[in-house]
């Protein structure tokens, strides 16, 4: 995010549909959506951002950053799971050495950041259906803890790991039943 910049574009799975067609696609949205919104100044950008698991490390490798898909499926984060994950391999190398390090930076992936990305694309694989895309916004129209969920979300602040759990508990509450956050 940057001051004065709204970015708009659309996930998909690597090599589902070309670039040209995924940008079609956020025009048509927005052209749908946004009556007008063609019309303002923008800098058009696409990057590719892998996700989901593989493994990190083993015999002779270790992989940091992008390499190991450090980076969050639905935000797009990644630069502090890349250093994060830098970090991790850099204790786990001065601990135990070249030899052990593969297994403990693994472990202290997975229960780290690396268990958090995974959650995070398992849900964004049923999150940007447009049925789910439709509801989450009918929802975040008539609910404050809704719209407080998915600020969260968009902020990196609710953990994936808790977030059915959340949906439950706060956004999927009828109006009413409690007082709105």
């Amino acid at each position: 995010p940057r001051p004065g910049h709204c970015s708009v574009g659309v996930a998909a799975p690597i090599g589902a549909e070309s670039g040209v067609k995924l940008s079609a696609r956020v025009l048509e949205m927005l052209a749908k959506r946004y009556p007008g919104s063609l019309d303002l100044a923008r800098e058009p950008y696409a990057a590719s951002i892998p996700v989901g698991g593989g493994s990190v490390a083993g015999p002779r490798f270790a992989l940091i950053g992008d390499a190991a898909n450090a980076n969050d499926a639905i935000s797009g984060e990644g630069i502090q799971h890349a250093l994060d994950s830098a970090a991790l391999l850099a204790g786990a190398l001065d601990e135990v050495g070249a030899e052990a390090a593969p297994a403990l930076y693994t472990e202290r992936w997975c229960s780290a950041a690396g268990g958090e990305l995974e959650a995070c694309a398992r849900l964004a694989r049923r999150l940007y259906r447009p049925l789910t895309v439709d509801f989450s916004l009918a929802l975040a129209a008539r609910s404050r803890r809704a719209r407080a969920l998915m600020a969260d979300m968009l902020m990196v602040a609710q953990p994936y790991t808790g977030l059915g759990r959340r949906l439950l508990r706060d956004a999927l509450r009828p109006p009413g039943s409690r007082s709105e956050v």
